[in-house]
């Protein structure tokens, strides 16, 4: 088996060998639906939040920081958006980032005051860098005694590491630090073979802002942190396509084909220092219905097949997340950029 062909086994058995929840082929009958329950909690989702995204920070030392910053920027919100969050004005940020780092450093948090969002994302782009590598021109004959002309190339690889923390508002607690790392290669055929590997301020920028533009999106982490979340609208089951919820999540909120969703019900308990708190118990896992079944995904809600011996325990109202575990940075540093391509290329 060639290489190419070994490396594409591997990643195909990386994306598709951990995923075992039924994608429904169909929708059931409206008749099928079966009477639930309204869970007594209701819990505010991403679709009822508010976020900010506060300008990106870059290190001392990297080249082209404003390039940097807008790529993070730009992509970051992008997420946030996806999710369904209402993006707050930018106009906000500059006091309220402050506010957050003395926080840190003090080590004193707000448990009170007028929240302007829900959460704020802060991140840093900590390192970038450019490497390149030079291969000659060759001639090469293959078994049939042809001969094959390979012209000299240069291959650049553009990297690129950052911090993202999101913080609690108001009371300004960071709830999750991821640290991104991912890069972008480029290879480029040199007519006059120079192993210097020249290369235009252009190609260099656009190598650095698909570098930094990786880190961000392929993140699982990230993603999971920053996912759409919904409730359970409706159960159906039927013998044709079996056990299914309606859930208020479709296209709009970036919900794919085959989406892997996590759903929980909900309930109000009081902590032992006689606060109010909202705990989620895990009810599995469900998969939002295959792409033939273009009745099973719309843009406000999608149809998400689950394990039958789950259904007695669904409510109307319990809780709904999309999930992320691509497998891709689990892998050696060489194939996790292959891996995320064919990845990406299955969410369409």
């Amino acid at each position: 088996m060639s290489k190419k062909l070994l490396l594409a086994a591997s990643i195909t058995t990386v994306l598709t060998g951990c995923i075992s929840t039924p994608a429904p082929e169909g929708v059931c009958h409206s008749s099928t639906a079966i009477n639930i329950p309204q869970s007594e909690v209701k819990v505010k989702t991403s679709q009822g939040k508010k976020a900010i995204v506060l300008p990106v920070d870059v290190a001392r030392g990297v080249d082209n920081p404003s390039i940097m910053s807008a790529a993070f920027q730009h992509r970051l919100e992008s997420q946030v958006d996806h999710s369904g969050a209402k993006l707050v004005d930018r106009s906000l940020a500059g006091k309220l980032k402050q506010e957050i780092k003395l926080a840190e450093e003090s080590g004193r948090f707000n448990t009170s005051g007028v929240a302007i969002a829900d959460y704020a994302v802060l991140a840093e782009v900590t390192s970038a860098s450019l490497k390149y590598s030079f291969d000659d021109e060759e001639y090469k004959t293959d078994d049939d005694g042809d001969t094959k002309y390979y012209p000299a190339e240069c291959t650049f690889t553009g990297e690129v590491e950052g911090i993202v923390k999101v913080v609690e508002l108001p009371s300004m607690e960071v709830v999750k630090r991821i640290e991104l790392s991912s890069y972008e290669v480029s290879i480029f055929e040199q007519d006059r073979p120079d192993s210097d590997c020249p290369i235009s301020n252009g190609q260099y920028k656009r190598i650095m802002q698909e570098a930094a533009k990786n880190a961000v999106n392929r993140s699982d982490d990230l993603k999971n942190q920053l996912a759409p979340s919904g409730v359970v609208e409706e159960l159906r089951q039927c013998d044709e396509y079996g056990t299914m919820v309606r859930v208020n999540m479709g296209t709009t909120l970036g919900i794919r084909h085959e989406q892997v969703v996590e759903i929980s019900s909900v309930e109000q308990v009081t902590s032992p220092d006689g606060n109010q708190e909202v705990e989620f118990y895990s009810l599995g896992q469900g998969k939002v219905a295959e792409k033939e079944n273009r009745q099973g995904l719309k843009a406000r809600y999608s149809w998400v097949g689950i394990d039958p011996e789950n259904a007695l325990k669904i409510q109307r109202g319990d809780f709904v997340e999309a999930r992320y575990d691509s497998g891709c940075n689990d892998l050696p540093k060489m194939l996790q950029g292959p891996c995320w391509d064919v990845y990406e290329s299955f969410q369409g």
